[in-house]
């Protein structure tokens, strides 16, 4: 008599196949998910600017972007005396890290002009290098540019 089915040669070839498939899909989606986050990080930055000179100008008191390079890395905005919840925190990415060995603190006036100061970090992403550059003049205006590629 013989019996409908499957071998086990032909079931392990089945699912030998679809693990093959599972993993090329997953090593570009985690490629895309961190290009993502990286852009998500530089939206956050822009609107962080955007949010600290003008509740510096609005209120007229003086604020502060602070570049914090201790674990988790972060970029803090705060304005006068802002409660914990009113500041803006943008977290770094997985794959962005400041080159910097101590933290940097830049100040806003209260009419929303930057105190110069430049920053870098690297995007193990991309490979290479930033510099960010905090410019004086009004609405908090700032630059990125990148220094040299990762060898």
């Amino acid at each position: 008599m013989k019996k409908a089915g499957f071998t086990l040669i032909e079931s392990c070839l089945v699912l030998l196949i679809a693990s093959m498939v599972i993993a090329i899909g997953i090593f570009p989606q985690k490629q895309t998910v961190e290009r993502h986050q990286e852009k998500i990080f530089y939206e956050e930055l822009k609107n962080g600017f955007s949010y600290v000179a003008m509740k510096a100008s609005v209120k007229g008191t003086p604020g502060q972007i602070s570049f914090m390079v201790d674990e988790p890395q972060r970029i803090v905005f705060s304005c006068g005396q802002m409660s914990k919840s009113q500041r803006v925190i943008v977290k770094l990415p997985e794959t962005i890290r400041f080159d910097e060995q101590k933290n940097v603190v830049c100040g806003i006036s209260d009419k929303g002009s930057l105190t110069p100061a430049t920053v870098r970090f690297s995007s193990s992403l991309t490979k290479t290098s930033y510099r960010l550059t905090l410019q004086l003049g009004f609405g908090a205006q700032y630059r990125i540019t990148p220094v040299r590629s990762k060898n």
